[in-house]
Order: structure tokens, then C-alpha cells, then sequence
């Protein structure tokens, strides 16, 4: 079993994710996605179609299909635990 990148990794990926692909810098947002899948890749997409396995998969093959039609807008929420109890 893979070990699940850090948070601090993820997060990395997540602040460049959108810029990279709206960009069209391909290599660039690949070899991201290397930094957090750094092994195989086992998916379905969309949901009830037949099992994707590997990283190109997962992500070129999509890069390939939508980045010319599909613009990405990151969103970053804050959640904030707030107690009515005295």
C-alpha cells in the first residue's frame, strides 16, 4: 500500500493545480500530480464505467480529453468549529 502524501504536499499541489492547467502547462501539471501519486492509480471515471489503472490514466489521458474545453477555479474554505455550549 502507498503512504499518503502530507498534507503540506497536497496542499502545494492544490495552490498551483488550477494556474497549471488553465496555463496549458502540461509537463508541469503532470510531473505536480507525480509529487501526490507517486505509484499506481486505480479509478473509475466516470463513475460506472469500466476500472482506469495508472498514472497517465489518471492523468494525461484527461489532460488530453478536457484541458482545451474546461477552465479550473480553485476555491479555498475555511471550516470553523463554533460550540453553543456554555
Amino acid at each position: 500500500m502507498t503512504k499518503v502524501p502530507t498534507r503540506q504536499a497536497r496542499l502545494a499541489h492544490a495552490a498551483k493545480h488550477a494556474e497549471l492547467w488553465n496555463a496549458g502547462r502540461k509537463d508541469e501539471w503532470v510531473a505536480s500530480w507525480r509529487t501526490i501519486i507517486p505509484a499506481g492509480v486505480r479509478m473509475f471515471d466516470p463513475v460506472g464505467t469500466e476500472e482506469k489503472t495508472g498514472f497517465e490514466a489518471a492523468t494525461t489521458h484527461g489532460w488530453d480529453l478536457f484541458q482545451q474545453l474546461l477552465r479550473i477555479t480553485m476555491l479555498t474554505l475555511t471550516a470553523r468549529w463554533v460550540s453553543n455550549d456554555p
